[in-house]
């Protein structure tokens, strides 16, 4: 990540589990449900790397946010 923020994936009762178009290829959801999600990361890349944002929209209490940083160890091929 450049500094710049972008919605990778979603869940909601409503739409379900949804990845951005953009990331498709290397993102997929582990669990999606109301209480927990996660998502798995494949093949990253070193552009891969930076921190992550979760943003857990809840009601009444609001947004519950957690960051997660992502560093990718090996060699460029």
């Amino acid at each position: 990540m450049d500094g710049a923020e972008d919605n990778i994936a979603t869940y909601s009762m409503m739409n379900g589990p949804k990845i951005a178009e953009a990331y498709g290829s290397h993102v997929s959801f582990a669990y999606a449900g109301l209480q927990a999600s996660a998502i798995s990361l494949h093949r990253a890349t070193f552009q891969d790397e930076g921190c992550y944002k979760c943003i857990f929209n809840t009601f009444p209490s609001g947004a519950v946010t957690g960051r997660t940083c992502l560093k990718v160890y090996g060699k460029a091929l």
